[in-house]
C-alpha cells in the first residue's frame, strides 16, 4: 500500500497541473482534493490552473458550504498570482462575489501580494 501512494505522489508532483485539469478531478471529494491542494512537496503547480479548478469544483459540485470553500481558497498559493490574473478569475465567479467573507479574504490576499 505505502509503495502504491509513493508512486501516486510522485506522480501527482511531477504531473500536477494536468491531473487536475482532468475531469476526474472535479469528482474527487473534498477531503481529496483539500489534501491534494495543501501539500507542500509539490512545487511545480501553476496557480492559475489550481484557482480555476478550485472554482470549477466549486460551481460543479454545488458547494455553498463557507468554511469547504474558505479552506479550498486558503490552499491557493495566492503570491504565485498577479493581481490581474486573480480579478480576472474572480470576477468570472459571480456566486462566490456574493460571499462577503471570501470577497474579504480575497482583497487581503491580492494586497499582500
Amino acid at each position: 500500500m505505502k509503495k502504491s501512494f509513493y508512486q501516486s505522489h510522485y506522480y501527482l508532483s511531477k504531473n500536477f497541473n494536468q491531473c487536475i485539469n482532468m475531469k476526474n478531478f472535479l469528482q474527487l471529494p473534498y477531503t481529496t482534493i483539500s489534501n491534494i491542494l495543501a501539500d507542500q512537496t509539490i512545487l511545480n503547480r501553476d496557480e492559475t490552473i489550481v484557482l480555476s479548478r478550485i472554482l470549477n469544483w466549486i460551481t460543479s459540485n454545488h458547494v455553498e458550504n463557507n468554511q469547504i470553500i474558505m479552506h479550498l481558497f486558503k490552499t491557493i498559493r495566492w503570491n504565485k498570482l498577479d493581481y490581474e490574473q486573480q480579478r480576472e478569475w474572480l470576477t468570472a465567479s459571480h456566486e462566490l462575489a456574493e460571499n462577503s467573507k471570501l470577497t474579504s479574504f480575497i482583497k487581503e490576499q491580492i494586497r499582500s501580494v
